[in-house]
């Protein structure tokens, strides 16, 4: 029993090495993590990409009396989506929101820069606007100082062949005013931004990227700016916090709202197993004067799976009509393909040809004579008999082709017809009596009649 069951385990085993080394080799998942545009590539044999897409968190809002509110991080979209070798993906990853300016960056009071705007004022931050940037956050009031809103995070994208999955990026946290809280003391902290992880399913728009709302200048007050909502898709796109107001009666500034996310399929490229989670938010320093942290970068993880084996298409060819001359004989089939890959009726399609042979178990056309070939159209085709079919047999072949996968599939003949008869002949016709006249008629009766007079007398004689 050991041996046989060792026997068994080795099979299994050369058979996964097999398999295993039938697949085309794939690298490491590759990672674009630097805000921009960037494409990939699919490899050849490819059957669908695994992508992790992550938005760009917002940055953290500022100090005036007491700590800011933390930026919420971005919207990380895992999900599987079905491609082919070769394609170009777009892709766009979203930067991260600048936190509320401090001391050490510029003017205390001016609104940080969004995520992706092209103004970030970090080492290394993208100098061009990029699709999908966050909201920058507001001015403070001219009245008197207050920290400016923080800025909203990018958004991240893939987009091939009009499918898209968009990560929306997060809002940045609330800035605080110099608000009396119910002890007496200036210490109300600013409000966290908060990321409700919306997916949108199918939505037509989610290809086309779109920026965060701005947050709102203080104007002419004494009080925070509004915090940058973050980056999404059109229509979707995280709205701006309002100015905060300073003193006993009012509020800090608010934080940006988080972009939504969404996903679209188009055609065959259809998106499965979409899931959310929250990326790493930024933290508020607890420090007055202290340039607030910025929201981390989004970034996209694309690893791609071989594409399973692909079946063949079939075909069931059927042969109708009377052997016999002269008739018109009718070869159809039905045409099925596993992987739902569609008929190829082009030029240099699904194949037909008519074959005669001198006995019924034809089983491919190259065992017989080929009297009518080419391509179907997905049409049925006709065949007259003629007398050289005269005690042979008649089947109709197909080899079928798909679009897609393995194109071509194994040719198959129907069931023959014969052997094939001559034209029935037309029954005889009955010989007809010749018919005589009126006058014939009436010569006969007197030539009759004379004799039986004649007959009469002699006997009388």
């Amino acid at each position: 029993m050991n041996f046989l069951k060792n026997i068994c385990i080795f099979r299994v085993s050369m058979l996964g090495i097999a398999i295993t080394a039938a697949l085309p080799a794939f690298a490491a998942p590759q990672v674009f993590d630097t805000p921009g545009v960037h494409t990939y590539s699919v490899p050849a044999g490819t059957g669908s990409l695994q992508v992790i897409i992550k938005g760009a968190a917002g940055g953290a809002g500022g100090w005036d009396d007491a700590k800011g509110g933390d930026g919420v991080g971005g919207t990380v979209v895992t999900a599987t989506i079905a491609v082919r070798g070769g394609e170009t993906v777009n892709l766009l990853v979203g930067e991260g929101g600048e936190g509320a300016l401090g001391t050490p960056k510029a003017s205390y009071g001016v609104g940080a820069a969004g995520g992706g705007d092209g103004t970030r004022q970090d080492a290394g931050s993208v100098t061009s606007p990029l699709p999908g940037s966050g909201g920058r956050g507001g001015n403070m009031g001219t009245l008197n100082i207050s920290p400016g809103g923080a800025g909203g995070g990018g958004a991240s994208q893939l987009v091939v062949a009009g499918a898209a999955i968009t990560a929306g990026g997060g809002g940045g946290g609330g800035s605080n005013s110099r608000i009396r809280g119910t002890s007496g003391t200036w210490n109300v902290p600013g409000s966290p931004a908060v990321n409700n992880l919306v997916l949108n399913a199918q939505d037509a728009q989610c290809a086309t990227a779109a920026v965060g709302g701005n947050g709102e200048d203080g104007g002419n007050v004494d009080g925070a700016g509004g915090s940058g909502g973050g980056g999404s898709y059109a229509g979707h796109g995280g709205a701006g916090g309002v100015h905060g107001v300073d003193r006993s009666v009012d509020t800090n500034g608010a934080p940006g709202v988080s972009g939504d996310s969404c996903f679209l399929d188009a055609g065959s490229y259809k998106i499965t197993e979409a899931s959310t989670s929250l990326g790493n938010p930024s933290v508020a320093a607890n420090v007055k004067g202290v340039a607030n942290p910025s929201g981390e970068n989004g970034s996209i993880s694309i690893t791609a799976v071989p594409a399973p084996p692909n079946n063949a298409p079939s075909a069931v060819p059927v042969l109708s009509g009377d052997a016999t001359v002269g008739q018109v004989l009718t070869g159809s089939y039905s045409y099925s393909d596993s992987e739902s890959d569609p008929e190829d009726v082009s030029p240099t399609g699904t194949q037909y040809v008519w074959v005669r042979s001198d006995t019924p178990g034809l089983t491919a056309s190259s065992q017989g004579t080929s009297l009518k070939s080419g391509v179907t159209s997905g049409v049925p085709s006709t065949y007259t008999l003629v007398a050289a079919d005269i005690s042979q047999y008649l089947s109709y072949c197909v080899t079928p082709a798909a679009q897609s996968g393995v194109s071509l599939g194994t040719e198959v003949c129907s069931d023959a017809l014969g052997p094939i008869t001559d034209a029935t002949p037309l029954p005889s016709k009955p010989t007809s009596v010749p018919s005589l006249g009126e006058w014939s008629l009436i010569g006969l009766s007197s030539i009759v009649a004379m004799i039986g007079l004649m007959r009469t007398r002699r006997r009388q004689g």
